[in-house]
């Protein structure tokens, strides 16, 4: 008998996952600027790399530009069978720091997961959710420290936080509020006359 013997099926086949299931997902924690080198490497090696990229904005010598950079920076998604993973060639790949671990074995994540990020990419990146704020807009603080300030929105970032411009001690003061301390501030509508 062979190694290989508990790998086949009795005619010799290589059994075959149920029709439906979902593969499982490993999760690699890469070297740093190593993301492409390590999956070069995979790829390389035969295994399935995922890294979902969004469009980030940079800033550098007073220019903006958006670039695509990994959505989950230093992290990357390998497709694995957890019964026969090569878990060996998956630490020991160039550019890997390490596979993802909770309790001692390897972090695995559901296809539907994966599955989930790619229904979220358009032309190969993850597309955010579309603010309800935008720049301009008038907002009320609505907790914190300066819960019922009236004030416009600077900036949106991509961090969840918009940075606005309120009026201290009769000085304009910029400042960062998460998205979830403010709202949309609708303006008093006149009310109309009453008929009688």
């Amino acid at each position: 008998m062979t190694g290989d013997d508990d790998v086949h099926n009795r005619d010799g086949a290589v059994p075959q996952p149920p029709t439906g299931a979902t593969p499982s997902w490993a999760v690699l924690m890469t070297q740093t600027h190593r993301d492409a080198y390590a999956a070069e490497n995979l790829v390389r090696q035969g295994f399935a790399v995922y890294q979902p990229q969004v469009l980030k904005r940079i800033a550098h010598a007073r220019r903006v530009r958006e670039l695509p950079r990994p959505l989950f920076a230093g992290y990357m998604f390998v497709e694995v069978d957890p019964r026969t993973a090569r878990w060996r060639a998956l630490n020991g790949t160039f550019g890997v720091r390490g596979v993802l671990r909770a309790g001692g074995q390897p972090a695995l994540l559901s296809g539907q997961f994966i599955d989930a990020l790619r229904a979220r990419e358009i032309g190969g990146l993850i597309t955010r959710p579309v603010s309800p704020l935008v720049v301009g807009d008038t907002i009320r603080v609505v907790r914190g420290p300066f819960e019922g300030t009236i004030a416009r929105i600077l900036d949106v970032d991509d961090r969840d936080r918009v940075v606005i411009l309120l009026d201290l001690l009769q000085r304009p003061v910029t400042a960062p509020f998460a998205l979830s301390m403010v709202t949309r501030h609708e303006l008093a509508q006149p009310v109309p006359p009453r008929r009688s």
